[in-house]
C-alpha cells in the first residue's frame, strides 16, 4: 500500500493557485466587514510569503468575526494543510463546504487532508465531489486514483489515472501511480484466470510472457512449450517460443518453432523475416533467401526483408542481386540503425564487385551514421539518467 503522504509536492503548488481564485471570488462580491477585512489581507500576503503560521492567524481571526464566510474558512483550511495540520484543514474545508457546496478547491484540499490521515473512503468522496465541479483536475484524478490503490479497487485507479495520464502526459508521478494501478489490474485478472482453470493454456502462456519480460529465457521456454503440448494449434505460442530461442545460441530450435508457427498461419509475413533472417546467418542462406522473398511477395513494407535477403544473396556470391535489395532497403528504410548495417554490408558487395569508388564511398557513408548513431546513442543516455537523477532528488 502507498504511504500516505507521498507525493505531496503537486499539493503546495495548488494550495497557492486555488488561494487566487479565492480572492478573485471575494473582490467580486460585497467589501468584507472592516474589523476583519485588515486580517484577511494579512493572511493572504503572510500565506504567499510562506509565513504559515502568521497566515493561519490572521485567517482565524477572519473566521472567528464572521463564522458564515465560507472563503475564510477555505483559506485557513488551505493554511492547515499546508501546515501538515490535517485533522484542522478537514474540520475548516468541511465548514466551507457546509456554507458553500459550490466553492472550487474546498473538496479537494478537503480529499488531499483525508488522504493523508488514511480516511480512503471519505477522502474518495470528497474528490469525487471536487470532479463534478472540475472534471478535469488532473490532482483530484491523482488522489482519486490513490485512494482507489488504497482500497485495493485496481479497476477504478486505472480509470482515474488513465484520465489524469491523458489530460497531463508529461506528469512522472500520475505515470508511475498509473503503471502501479495497472499491475495490479492485470494481477487481479490473472488470479481469476489462475482459480478459474490452473491447468490451462493461457496460464503457461502468461507465465512464459513474464519470464521473458524479465529476461528469463529458460524459464519462458519451459512455459511456451508446456503452453504447445496444452494447445499445439496455437500460431503465436511457437512465435513467443521461436522469439526466446533466437535469444539463446539454439538457433535451430528457433528456425523450427518459426516453421512450425508457418505450417498454422502460412500468411505471417513478419515470422517469415525472423525465419529468413535466423537461415541467412547460420547454414541455410538459400532457405533464407527464399522465405524472404516469400514475407516480400506478401508485404512489401517490410524493409528488414531487404536487407537480410541482400545478406543472404551476399553470402551466396550474388553480389549483383545483393545490391539491388541494398539499394531498395535505403530507399525506404528510416531504421538508424539498419541503415548503418546497410551501407556496410554495401561497403562489402561492392568491395567484391571490385568497384572501389563505390566501395569507399560506402565506407564513408557507414562511418558517418554510426558515429552520428553513437553519438545520439550516448546523448540519450546522457538524458535518461539525467531525469533518474531528478526524479530521485529528496523534495
Amino acid at each position: 500500500m502507498l504511504q500516505a503522504n507521498e507525493n505531496l509536492a503537486p499539493t503546495r503548488l495548488l494550495s497557492l493557485i486555488c488561494l487566487g481564485i479565492t480572492l478573485a471570488s471575494i473582490h467580486a462580491q460585497t467589501i468584507p466587514a472592516p474589523e476583519w477585512r485588515t486580517s484577511f489581507q494579512a493572511g493572504t500576503v503572510a500565506f504567499k510569503d510562506g509565513r504559515l503560521q502568521d497566515a493561519a492567524q490572521a485567517f482565524a481571526l477572519v473566521t472567528k468575526a464572521d463564522p458564515k464566510f465560507p472563503e475564510g474558512h477555505f483559506n485557513l483550511g488551505l493554511t492547515d494543510e499546508r501546515l501538515g495540520r490535517y485533522p484542522e484543514a478537514i474540520m475548516e474545508l468541511r465548514s466551507a463546504l457546509a456554507l458553500k457546496p459550490s466553492l472550487r478547491g474546498a473538496s479537494l484540499f478537503l480529499g488531499l487532508s483525508l488522504y493523508n490521515v488514511s480516511d480512503y473512503t471519505a477522502a474518495r468522496d470528497a474528490l469525487r465531489h471536487e470532479l463534478t465541479l472540475d472534471p478535469n483536475n488532473v490532482q483530484a484524478l491523482q488522489y482519486l486514483g490513490l485512494c482507489a490503490i488504497a482500497l485495493d479497487r485496481p479497476d477504478e485507479a486505472t480509470t482515474a489515472l488513465d484520465k489524469a495520464a491523458k489530460l497531463d502526459p508529461q506528469n512522472v508521478d500520475v505515470l508511475y501511480f498509473n503503471g502501479h494501478a495497472h499491475m495490479m489490474a492485470s494481477k487481479a485478472a490473472y488470479d481469476m484466470m489462475f482459480k478459474a482453470n490452473p491447468h490451462s493454456w493461457r496460464v503457461h502462456e502468461v507465465l512464459g510472457e513474464a519470464y521473458a519480460e524479465a529476461d528469463r529465457t529458460k524459464d519462458a521456454i519451459a512455459e511456451y512449450q508446456e503452453a504447445i503440448r496444452l494447445a499445439p494449434s496455437e500460431p503465436e505460442l511457437h512465435h513467443a517460443l521461436g522469439l526466446e530461442y533466437a535469444k539463446t545460441t539454439e538457433i535451430p530450435k528457433a528456425i523450427e518453432a518459426y516453421k512450425q508457427e508457418l505450417q498454422i498461419a502460412p500468411n505471417s509475413y513478419q515470422t517469415m523475416v525472423n525465419l529468413g533472417m535466423l537461415q541467412v546467418q547460420s547454414a541455410d542462406p538459400e532457405g533464407g533467401v527464399e522465405v524472404l522473398t516469400r514475407a516480400l511477395q506478401g508485404d512489401t513494407s517490410l524493409t528488414s526483408a531487404y536487407f537480410y535477403r541482400a545478406l543472404g544473396e551476399k553470402n551466396l556470391s550474388r553480389f549483383d542481386k545483393a545490391e539491388a535489395d541494398l539499394d531498395k532497403a535505403l530507399e525506404t528504410n528510416q531504421d538508424p540503425d539498419l541503415k548503418q548495417r546497410s551501407y556496410y554490408l554495401l561497403f562489402q558487395v561492392y568491395r567484391a564487385l571490385h568497384e572501389p569508388e563505390k566501395a569507399k564511398a560506402a565506407l564513408a557513408t557507414f562511418t558517418e551514421l554510426k558515429a552520428r548513431f553513437d553519438q545520439d546513442n550516448n546523448q540519450n543516455l546522457a538524458e535518461r539518467m539525467k531525469r533518474h537523477e531528478a526524479a530521485t532528488q529528496p523534495e
